[in-house]
């Protein structure tokens, strides 16, 4: 009677057979059948950036998964978009790009000279291959490669200029990279402190104010700056896990002017009768930075005592009742005064600039004393004296 025994497993199984005149015992020898599965063994995913694999061999198989042993030598070319290849060094260096040719020799299922693989090139959260190729016989590993540990803090956006007092509204942003510039997801929100040179206020987002953090979902968070103090901001940015950081620059800009005060003052006390000093006003923004007024700036001069008058010049020539801060510039020039009574409080004010600076001027110098030559005049019947006197300073 004829039959058939179909096996997979490459063996010597024996085999009985009931027959109605008794058993029939056959010894059979069960060979693999012929190349179908490539098979990478000892590689794990994921896969670190910058990292050496443990040592590697390639499994030749058929269809059942069967080892082969006993074929002839097969040749398997090895290739990656990403990963390169390395023997005998289990450190990978002087890895070098595919195709990296393997041997499996007669008599071994797998190949016996151990081969390593590094990749530099993160893919994650996506993948890449390593495929091993022999003749028609092809085997795809699917890979994720994970960046390695942040080591820089970087800003793929930073603007270099601003305007003091006003919010940037955007124009930042800041991420963690690995030591292969791969970008690092963190764990856990980790917050950004920024450490300006010159006063300023940070945020999320488009606003100025709030926690700036970088995490898995938002590795890459845009941020706000608003410069308060004019001038270049050296602006240092750090997080604590793992400890970063790295600066950047701004050029702050002054806002628009819009207040008065005084450079320096008027002179305190100043001597009845003699020219002096009244001071030089300058223009500054909302946030006390000197600003350059846009056109010609018309200063008011006012004083609270009449006795007390300004001149354009040390001489005091030239009266004035106002003074003018030049388009482009930040002062005016210098104003004078003559005070020949008391007290006068003096104030500065221009047309739109809220704060009006004002000074207490308190004159000095003894009043001095009337003196008649001569001092016994003759008169004759029916005369007079004209009394045309002032007081005056001695």
């Amino acid at each position: 009677k004829t039959f058939s025994v179909r096996l997979t497993s490459a063996s010597n199984p024996m085999v009985t057979v009931n027959f109605p005149g008794g058993p029939l015992t056959l010894n059979l020898t069960v060979t693999p059948g012929p190349l179908a599965v490539l098979a990478l063994k000892g590689f794990t995913s994921p896969f670190t950036a910058g990292a050496c694999s443990g040592a590697l061999q390639v499994r030749r198989r058929d269809n059942f998964m069967n080892d082969i042993i006993n074929d002839p030598p097969t040749a398997v070319v090895l290739t990656s978009p990403l990963f390169s290849f390395s023997t005998p060094a289990s450190t990978c260096a002087g890895a070098m790009v595919g195709p990296f040719n393997v041997n499996i020799p007669t008599g071994s299922a797998t190949s016996t000279v151990p081969f390593y693989v590094t990749a530099t090139q993160a893919t994650a959260p996506g993948t890449t291959t390593l495929t091993a190729t022999s003749g028609s016989v092809m085997a795809v590993t699917t890979a994720t490669i994970n960046p390695a540990t942040a080591t820089q803090l970087l800003f793929p956006t930073a603007a270099t200029t601003g305007t003091a007092g006003t919010c940037s509204a955007g124009g930042f942003s800041v991420e963690m990279r690995d030591a292969f510039n791969n970008l690092v997801r963190p764990s856990s929100s980790t917050t950004v402190t920024f450490t300006p040179s010159l006063s300023a206020n940070f945020g999320p987002g488009a606003v100025c104010s709030g926690t700036v953090a970088i995490t898995s979902a938002t590795p890459t968070p845009t941020f706000s700056m608003q410069g308060i103090t004019a001038g270049t901001n050296t602006v240092t940015a750090s997080v604590t896990t793992p400890a970063l950081m790295n600066t950047f620059m701004v050029n702050v800009a002054p806002g628009t002017a819009n207040t008065l005060l005084w450079r320096t003052n008027p002179t305190a006390s100043p001597t009845r009768f003699t020219c002096a000093s009244a001071g030089v006003i300058e223009s500054r923004d909302g946030n006390n930075n000197l600003s350059n007024v846009a056109s010609n700036l018309t200063v008011n001069l006012v004083s609270s005592n009449p006795t007390l008058t300004f001149f354009s010049d040390a001489l005091c020539t030239t009266p004035i009742t106002s003074t003018t801060i030049a388009m482009g510039t930040d002062a005016t020039p210098t104003v004078y005064m003559w005070a020949t009574g008391d007290v006068a409080n003096v104030t500065a004010t221009a047309m739109s600039f809220t704060t009006r600076p004002r000074s207490t001027v308190t004159p000095g110098g003894a009043t001095g004393v009337l003196a008649v030559s001569p001092a016994n005049p003759d008169l004759e019947a029916g005369a007079s004296i004209y009394d045309d006197t002032d007081s005056f300073d001695a």
